[in-house]
C-alpha cells in the first residue's frame, strides 16, 4: 500500500512544474517537510533494499512490513499521520516537489558514500 503511494507520488512530481506560487500552510496534523524528508529517504532506501531482496528470490512480504513499521517508529510517526501527510502532500504537488528535491539530494548523498567506500 505505502509503495503504491510513493509511486504516484513520485510520478506525480515527474509531471508537475515548479511554480512560483506562494507556499501553503502546513496544517498541525501534517508531517512538516523539514520532518518529511528524512523519513521519505528511509522509506526509499528500505524499498532498494526490498528490490534486492525480490531479486534474490526472497519472500518480502513480512519483511516490508517490518521495514515500514520500523522507519514510522524512528521517527515517531504514526501509520494514520504518514498518511494524512501524504494525502496533504499529493493535494499540494509544489510542496511534494521542494520535498523530492531534498530526498533526492539525500539519496545521492547516500549512493555517493556507498559507491566511495565500496572502491
Amino acid at each position: 500500500m505505502m509503495k503504491k503511494l510513493l509511486i504516484i507520488l513520485v510520478v506525480a512530481i515527474t509531471f508537475t512544474a515548479c511554480s512560483k506560487e506562494k507556499r501553503v500552510s502546513i496544517p498541525p496534523d501534517v508531517i512538516p517537510p523539514e520532518q518529511m524528508v528524512p523519513v521519505l529517504v528511509d522509506f526509499h532506501l528500505a524499498e532498494a533494499a526490498l528490490a534486492k531482496a525480490r531479486e534474490a528470490k526472497r519472500d518480502v512480504g513480512q519483511l516490508s512490513g517490518h521495514y515500514y513499521y520500523s522507519i514510522l517508529k524512528k521517527h515517531q510517526i504514526t501509520n494514520k499521520k504518514f498518511n494524512v501527510s501524504l494525502m496533504f502532500y499529493s493535494s499540494n504537488l509544489k510542496e511534494l516537489y521542494l520535498i523530492y528535491k531534498d530526498v533526492i539530494t539525500e539519496l545521492s548523498t547516500t549512493q555517493s558514500r556507498i559507491v566511495s567506500r565500496n572502491k
